[in-house]
């Protein structure tokens, strides 16, 4: 198992929560604290499979594979135990619209959405719109939340990826 944190105390509680359950089948798990409310868990075997080139790619993959840091502890034991086989597929993936994607991504460049409406020839509503609509379906409570987690799976994707 790895586990991604800059929360030394997250850590400390994962691996004792494992130790305590006795958690035998949780090689090639990967617990991922993205720095928000939530923590990603899935099997890295999953993600490396997957066509996954950036961060943004990354998110959109996981983005049911995450549970709240105040989860139960037998939510997170039965996310933890989970087989690779019931860990998320094509089918629980975040489905963006296009324009959704569009928009979302540039915002990770763009953060004025006056700019956004300019560059894609729409208003500031349909902007806001799509912007809420995707961050809704990724899980993200905010732009700034967005930008956070991006930034930290950009940091964490080339030690889950080693082959990238």
């Amino acid at each position: 198992m790895q586990i991604y944190s800059c929360d030394n105390y997250f850590i400390l509680g994962v691996r004792s929560l494992i130790e305590k359950l006795d958690i035998s089948n949780s090689s090639g798990m990967i617990v991922f604290d993205a720095g928000s409310e939530y923590v990603y868990i899935f099997h890295g075997d999953k993600l490396r499979h997957a066509d996954i080139n950036n961060s943004f790619s990354a998110l959109v993959y996981c983005s049911h594979a995450f549970l709240s840091k105040n989860a139960t502890l037998n939510a997170y034991a039965s996310r933890l135990q989970a087989s690779p086989e019931k860990d998320f597929d094509d089918e629980t993936m975040a489905i963006l619209t296009r324009r959704e994607e569009m928009i979302i991504k540039a915002l990770y460049k763009v953060s004025n959405r006056k700019h956004l409406a300019e560059m894609f020839s729409i208003s500031e509503k349909t902007v806001s719109t799509h912007t809420r609509r995707g961050l809704h379906k990724l899980g993200v409570k905010n732009t700034n939340t967005l930008h956070r987690i991006l930034q930290a799976w950009q940091a964490v994707l080339p030690a889950i990826l080693p082959d990238s």
